[in-house]
């Protein structure tokens, strides 16, 4: 979780207009993958907790309130900033809190936005993948999302061809998810798998999908199971040297602060400095700014983590009382 909280703070930086070589900005982009990655053990611990008999009302109150409580305290000073600056507008703030506004318009969190639904349904894909053959009812689920996701479909008016285009998209990355609750039983037991295998073949199904299927596909569920191996690899290499593994450990339990924080803060220091730029040469490329960006968003993730916690493990204890 910490690496994929990682690679998604360093795929925001050419988004966030850093200047560097193309090759390096199409690298560095590929960190979007960490989403996936987190898709996938989101599915993963979705899994081995609903396979527990969980009471399903308290098993959507512990998943909504584990989101909703850090994204509403994650939410306050940004709040604070826009009302400073007389900017703020609850109507605004309100479709961008409850993600409405990124299903009409593509902004705001759009993480926290596909996960109200893809948590509203994963009983139901529970106890799909109960039906029979597991690997193959997933296979039929990843191919119909590919299939739904895959085609610019025309619908009515733009409004809600606009919201068709972001469910797409949103949903596109939906296999990752499903995936990881069909290989959760798999890891449970033990399942060994090569790692060339979890390497090789679905980078072959990415080539293939893209050279002889269609370029706008649905893929990075493909790249899921290589980055993944790769990243276990280095958690391996990296266990004895206790600073960075406590760190990289310490940013997976604030992953989710640390996604919010980084992609409020780009926004808001972005329209700080930007006046700046002309007159200050050493603002022009951007680094000063990015990494203002992820120390004070660490920071920031650290406070939100240690007020928001306490709370989500009281409202924990409360249901179950």
């Amino acid at each position: 979780m910490g690496l994929a909280a990682l690679m998604i703070i360093i795929c925001h930086a050419p988004q966030y207009g850093i200047s560097m070589p193309i090759t390096i900005s199409n690298l560095l982009q590929r960190g979007g993958l960490g989403v996936d990655i987190f898709l996938f053990l989101s599915g993963l611990g979705c899994y081995y907790s609903l396979s527990k008999g969980v009471i399903l009302k308290q098993w959507y109150y512990k998943r909504f309130i584990r989101i909703f409580v850090p994204y509403l305290f994650m939410q306050i000073p940004f709040w604070i900033w826009k009302l400073y600056n007389g900017v703020f507008s609850f109507s605004k703030e309100f479709m961008v809190f409850s993600t409405i506004d990124f299903w009409l318009n593509h902004t705001g969190a759009w993480y926290i936005a596909l996960l109200i639904p893809l948590y509203s349904f994963t009983p139901l894909i529970y106890k799909y993948l109960q039906l029979g053959n597991r690997m193959l009812l997933t296979g039929l689920m990843v191919v119909a999302l590919i299939i739904v996701c895959m085609f610019n479909i025309n619908i009515f008016n733009d409004t809600t061809h606009a919201v068709f285009n972001n469910l797409q998209w949103a949903f596109g990355r939906v296999p990752s998810f499903v995936i990881g609750m069909a290989a959760a039983p798999l890891i449970k037991r033990g399942m060994k798998i090569h790692a060339g295998v979890l390497i090789i073949l679905p980078l072959i199904f990415y080539v293939a999908i893209h050279e002889f299927i269609n370029k706008d596909t649905p893929t990075q569920w493909c790249l899921v199971p290589p980055a993944l191996t790769v990243l276990i690899i280095f958690i391996e290499y990296i266990k004895n040297k206790k600073f960075i593994y406590h760190f990289i450990s310490w940013i997976g339990i604030v992953s989710l602060e640390s996604y919010l924080a980084n992609i409020y803060l780009c926004d808001i220091l972005k329209e700080i400095f930007s006046p700046l730029r002309a007159n200050y040469p050493l603002l022009t490329n951007g680094y000063l700014e990015y990494s203002l960006v992820i120390l004070l968003g660490i920071l920031l993730s650290l406070l939100i983590n240690k007020i928001s916690m306490p709370i989500v493990t009281k409202l924990d204890m409360s249901i179950k009382m």
